[in-house]
């Protein structure tokens, strides 16, 4: 009979929960890019899209017990990323007051310091 293969051992965790992670910061520059072009399709594919890579790399951190020190660093980073780039496209268009955003900014700041 062959061996089972245990995926704990196969699979380089660490490197995929934290290239879920940077991927996700890698998707801000790009969802400014749709933002900017007027492709709002696209634009929110790309937050899906992000939303599924955060919401994976808590998964398999949790489940495979890969919680990292860079993991913990970048994680609250690329949300950030994720986030404040719309906000910023936000006032930039006027639809939304300056202010509003920076009580927000401030908020989340606040909160993860």
């Amino acid at each position: 009979m062959p061996k089972l293969i245990n995926a704990k051992r196969l699979i380089n965790w660490p490197l995929i929960i934290n290239g879920l992670t940077i991927s996700r910061i890698l998707l801000g520059l790009p969802i400014i890019f749709a933002l900017i072009n007027g492709n709002n399709n696209i634009f929110i594919f790309l937050l899906l899209l992000g939303s599924l890579t955060d919401f994976f790399d808590g998964y398999f951190a949790r489940k495979y017990n890969h919680q990292s020190v860079l993991g913990a660093k970048l994680d609250p980073l690329a949300d950030k990323i994720l986030i404040i780039g719309p906000m910023i496209w936000l006032v930039h268009e006027n639809l939304v007051p300056l202010w509003a955003i920076w009580l927000l900014l401030s908020r989340e700041l606040l909160i993860t310091s």
